[in-house]
C-alpha cells in the first residue's frame, strides 16, 4: 500500500516528489525487513505502473477557453469556476460523462423554481430569523472540502473487514463511483450553466415568474462555491458514495458516523439514506442550492453507481 501510494503520487505530482519522500521513508521504515517486504513493493510497483501507464493522456491536461460568465436570466454569473476540467477527464469506467447527464433544470417561470427558490431566500439567508442553530450546524458541517472529507470518512470502511480484499473492494467501489459520478455532474453543470440562489434571488426581478420577488441585498448563510448551481455536485458525491456502500453490504442498513473539521463535530447514521437526507437540507439551508437540484444530483450519483457496480468489481471464479 505504501509504495503503491507513493509511487502513484509521485507520478501524477513529480513537482511534489519531496513532500512524499518524507512520509514514504517514515512508513516504509515501519514495515519488517525481509522477502515479504521485498515482494510486497515489488507488486506495488508493477501496478502502479500499470495504473499510471492507464490514465496517461486521460484529458487531464486539457487546455481550455476562458470561461464567459453568462448575463441571462439563468445564467451562471461566476468568473473563472473551478473544476472545469472534470467533464474533459476520460472516465474510470463509464463510456462517457455525458451518458448519465441530468435533464434541463425547471424553467425558470415553473411553479417548482419559484418554490425552491422562495425556500432557499426564506431560511439561508444571512440574516434569516427562520433558521435554528441546529439547522447551521447541518448546513456548515458539509462545507469542509469533498476531498478530505470524503477520504477521511470512507476510510472506516477499508478497515471495517478482517478480509483485505473486501476493504480494498469496498474503497474502491466508493471512489471510482464517486470519480465517474462527480464528473458526470460537473459535465451537467458545465452544459446547463445554471445559476445560483444568490444571482437568482437578486436578479428575480429578471426572471418573468410572478411567485418570485427579487431582493439585490440577499447574501447565502454559507459561502457559495464558484461554479454552477445544477445539480448538486454534494448530491452526487454523497449518492455514489452511499449506493457503493448498499451494493457491497446488500443493504442500507448500514450504521457509521461521520465527522467534519469545519464543525468539530460528528453525525451518526443508521442507514445510507438519512446521509443524503441530511445533504439534501444542508445545501439548501446553507444557501448554495436549490432542493431540486441536490434531488437530481442524488439521483445521477445513484444511477452512475448502480451502473458500475453491475459491470465493476464483480466476484471472479
Amino acid at each position: 500500500v505504501i509504495e503503491s501510494a507513493y509511487r502513484v503520487l509521485k507520478g501524477l505530482f513529480p513537482s511534489r516528489g519531496s513532500v512524499y519522500e518524507a512520509a514514504y521513508v517514515a512508513d516504509m521504515s515501519a514495515v519488517p525487513d525481509g522477502e515479504a517486504k521485498v515482494r510486497g513493493r515489488q507488486a506495488a510497483s508493477e501496478v502502479a505502473a500499470g495504473i499510471l501507464a492507464l490514465r496517461a493522456n486521460d484529458g487531464r491536461e486539457t487546455v481550455l477557453p476562458a470561461y464567459v460568465p453568462g448575463t441571462l436570466p439563468g445564467q451562471f454569473r461566476g468568473t473563472s469556476p473551478v473544476n472545469r476540467i472534470a467533464p474533459f477527464i476520460r472516465p474510470f469506467t463509464t463510456t462517457s460523462h455525458a451518458q448519465f447527464r441530468a435533464s434541463a433544470p425547471p424553467s425558470l417561470t415553473s411553479a417548482t423554481y419559484a418554490a425552491d427558490l422562495n425556500e432557499v431566500k426564506a431560511i439561508a439567508g444571512q440574516t434569516s430569523t427562520q433558521r435554528t442553530a441546529a439547522q447551521d450546524e447541518i448546513a456548515r458541517f458539509h462545507t469542509e472540502p469533498p476531498g478530505a472529507f470524503w477520504s477521511r470518512n470512507l476510510r472506516q470502511f477499508a478497515t471495517a473487514s478482517s478480509n483485505l480484499a473486501d476493504n480494498a473492494r469496498v474503497l474502491a467501489m466508493a471512489s471510482v463511483a464517486q470519480a465517474d459520478a462527480g464528473s458526470a455532474c460537473f459535465e451537467t453543470k458545465y452544459h446547463y450553466n445554471f445559476w445560483r440562489p444568490t444571482s437568482a434571488i437578486q436578479l428575480s426581478d429578471t426572471d418573468e415568474n410572478p411567485a418570485t420577488q427579487a431582493d439585490p441585498t440577499w447574501l447565502p448563510f454559507v459561502n457559495t462555491p464558484n461554479h454552477p448551481e445544477y445539480p448538486a455536485a454534494h448530491g452526487c458525491a454523497s449518492a455514489s458514495a452511499m449506493e457503493a456502500l448498499r451494493s457491497f453490504y446488500g443493504t442500507k442498513n448500514v450504521a457509521f458516523a461521520f465527522a467534519s473539521t469545519v464543525t468539530g463535530t460528528t453525525h451518526t447514521f443508521g442507514h445510507t439514506e438519512q446521509v443524503l437526507d441530511e445533504v439534501r437540507n444542508a445545501r439548501v439551508w446553507g444557501g448554495m442550492h436549490f432542493r431540486n437540484s441536490v434531488d437530481v444530483g442524488i439521483e445521477q450519483g445513484k444511477q452512475v453507481t448502480r451502473w458500475i457496480v453491475q459491470r465493476y468489481f464483480l466476484p471472479i471464479d
